[in-house]
């Protein structure tokens, strides 16, 4: 198979902009073959390192920290985990408020049931009242119509009176059958 010259030169400019993606030497190997790579400097092969951070990098950490060497790919992970992390604080957070929120919907139904009862129970003590009022006010009327009635006896029988004494009204007057009229008994 034959490589083209244009393929090789776009695989050296990968290279020289990114590094090499596994290591060209055997693992055994303690020391690494130097590359055209390596001799770049880092700004070269890694050019996100030189970019000023914006506000929206504030997830991302530090540049020249240790998660950020090697790889290019290492800022596309750091921002998948800042993404993740930020995920599942999302879904802790909107099941805690979903315990919250259902906490809160059985308080509510116990105070509105609560509500109903003492909504019942003054409903029956009105009830109570309003039947205590009807007998007291029938009451008061049978007792005014005996008093009206008593004091219309008591004039007819004091218009047909035989008496020969004179009668005073602040003075009670003896009562036929006993008593001295002066209020003992």
């Amino acid at each position: 198979m034959m490589v083209d010259d244009d393929d090789e030169s776009d695989a050296e400019r990968v290279e020289a902009a990114y590094g090499s993606q596994s290591p060209s030497y055997p693992p055994d190997d303690t020391v690494p073959l130097s590359t055209r790579a390596i001799a770049l400097p880092i700004e070269t092969r890694y050019p996100f390192r030189t970019e000023k951070r914006t506000t929206t990098d504030k997830h991302l950490p530090e540049v020249g920290s240790k998660k950020r060497r090697g790889n290019p790919t290492t800022r596309q992970m750091d921002v998948l985990q800042a993404i993740m992390e930020t995920l599942e604080r999302m879904e802790a957070d909107r099941a805690a408020s979903q315990v919250q929120q259902t906490a809160l919907l059985e308080k509510l139904i116990e105070i509105e049931n609560t509500n109903a009862a003492r909504l019942e129970r003054l409903m029956a003590i009105n009830q109570d009242c309003q039947t205590r009022l009807g007998v007291a006010e029938t009451r008061i009327r049978t007792l005014q119509e005996s008093r009206r009635d008593e004091a219309t006896q008591m004039v007819a029988i004091a218009g047909t009176s035989t008496q020969t004494h004179p009668t005073t009204p602040h003075i009670e007057q003896p009562k036929e059958g006993g008593g001295t009229g002066l209020g003992f008994f």
